[in-house]
């Protein structure tokens, strides 16, 4: 049904534009701007064999009344050219807070939660959105009314009847995060089995991780210790011997296989619209298929040479077994659940799924006590904007501590509304923005961030394919050289030994 949407949008999108731009230079006040916007709505319908569910007009609702309401989404019109470009303005600030009211007192009449509305102001000219997101409110600075944001304006409209739950953070959490008690039971199935198979090559995978992981936070797990109550508490073990290392390995287990299915389903989803590789998934051969995306298969048949390219936390393929299977069913039937054209209708939210999803899978205290911090929105915004980049002069941005890739999609939207020949963006942003960390879940988390910001370009991939410019690795030590009169070397110290690369392997292109 999304896809369907999102195919007859682009097809009608110029037709009803330019019919409803005609209209609105002869239109003079609020209600014929109702009136008028209402009708194409309703002939769109007509045309294209649309159904909304529960359309009404001047709807009451707990102090105050709503415009229009089109199944979840609220429609607020004002006087023409009314809104002004600025939503700290009095009009603007009256305006919102009107909607404010509508979804708050809809939630109330409905018994809704009102993160499952979207509120519209619209003048004809400008269009604000505005939703509540965990208690807090989400409003977006005003866009022009243009070919672009009417498009986006008619696919949320027409998606409120869409099947599947939208991917959103508040989806996400409940799902899949520890306000879960599946979660917790999964967890806990992944940490038993690590830690009754913990030897061989699944041990010496665990042993280098924590190298790793000690260099990112720098916390020693073995001199160090941890107040470790709440999350012992949070997953019900009764062991309070037991590692926490291990607890965290299982817990970066569980969100990387996490994270891979939601970049393969992303990916293949904005490669071809109507395929997922989610339904693709074979209960009865899982084990194969999880393979096939732990190998990295799964993201080079669609155009991905370097998404997985081995990692720690696929050393669950080595012991598999029938409790193993139940846990990843569980997240593929679940994640089946979800609609994934809702990264159409919400960009902004997309690139902050995995960043948040993150943050709820270990308690808040835990996470800073590792020295785990991630940079806020607005914060990587100021910095670029105050950077003055112009990528037009082939520069380049490198973060080399990424993380989950904030700064990333931000310089990436940059290059997007700063460069009209859209044909080049794919190469262009590729070439441009790359990143670096030495935590593995944060590179894999910064590779589907990457994915996300790409979508509208990803259906552009020839048969060559293309790397994700984001590297594990220590950007800040690098590598020992060694020379002699016979040869010359990097040496890099592993948990299994120290591996000797010559100098000329590196710099042959």
């Amino acid at each position: 049904m999304a896809e369907k949407i999102d195919l007859l949008i682009n097809s009608i999108n110029g037709k009803y534009y330019s019919e409803f731009i005609a209209k609105r230079n002869k239109i003079s006040s609020e209600e014929d701007l109702r009136v008028s916007f209402s009708s194409l709505i309703d002939l769109i319908c007509q045309e294209n064999g649309i159904s909304i569910p529960e359309e009404r007009h001047e709807y009451s609702v707990y102090k105050g009344r709503i415009d229009s309401l089109y199944g979840e989404v609220i429609l607020e019109y004002k006087a023409p050219n009314l809104l002004d470009n600025s939503n700290n303005s009095k009009k603007n600030s009256k305006a919102i807070e009107q909607v404010q009211r509508h979804i708050l007192g809809i939630e109330k009449k409905q018994k809704k939660l009102s993160n499952r509305f979207l509120g519209v102001v619209f003048d004809g000219y400008k269009i604000i959105f505005i939703r509540r997101r965990n208690n807090l409110w989400d409003i977006e600075n005003p866009v022009t009314v243009n070919k672009d944001s009417f498009k986006l304006f008619l696919q949320r409209l027409f998606s409120v009847g869409i099947q599947g739950k939208a991917l959103i953070i508040d989806n996400l959490i409940q799902d899949f995060s520890i306000v879960s008690t599946d979660v917790i039971k999964d967890l806990k199935v992944i940490l038993s089995n690590f830690i009754q198979n913990d030897f061989g090559k699944i041990n010496l995978l665990y042993e280098q991780w924590k190298i790793l992981f000690r260099e990112v936070c720098g916390y020693d797990f073995d001199t160090k210790k941890i107040e470790i109550k709440e999350l012992l508490k949070t997953f019900n073990i009764k062991d309070e011997g037991v590692d926490l290392s291990k607890v965290i390995f299982a817990i970066h287990t569980y969100y990387a296989l996490f994270i891979k299915l939601l970049g393969a389903e992303t990916l293949t989803y904005f490669r071809h619209r109507d395929n997922s590789f989610l339904s693709a998934i074979n209960s009865n051969n899982l084990q194969h298929d999880i393979t096939n995306l732990e190998n990295g298969e799964v993201f080079r048949y669609e155009g991905i040479n370097n998404f997985n390219e081995g990692d720690f936390f696929s050393w669950y393929l080595l012991c598999w077994n029938d409790e193993i299977n139940l846990v990843t069913s569980n997240l593929v039937k679940k994640l089946k659940d979800y609609d994934f054209s809702s990264l159409n209708l919400e960009p902004k939210e997309a690139k902050d799924l995995i960043k948040n999803i993150y943050h709820y899978l270990l308690p808040q205290k835990l996470r800073h006590s590792l020295g785990e911090y991630y940079t806020p929105d607005w914060l990587a915004e100021f910095l670029i904007e105050k950077m003055e980049i112009d990528f037009s002069q082939n520069v380049r941005l490198l973060d080399p501590t990424c993380g989950s890739g904030t700064f990333l999609a931000i310089a990436i939207n940059k290059i997007k509304t700063e460069n009209s020949d859209t044909s080049k963006h794919l190469n262009k942003i590729i070439n441009s923005v790359t990143g670096i960390d030495l935590n593995p879940l944060a590179v894999i988390s910064a590779k589907t961030n990457y994915i996300i910001a790409l979508s509208e370009y990803l259906n552009e991939i020839d048969e060559n394919g293309i790397d994700i410019p984001v590297y594990l690795s220590d950007s800040l030590l690098a590598p020992l050289e060694f020379k002699s009169k016979s040869k010359s070397y990097y040496s890099l110290p592993t948990k299994v030994g120290v591996f000797k690369i010559p100098v000329s392997l590196i710099e042959t292109d």
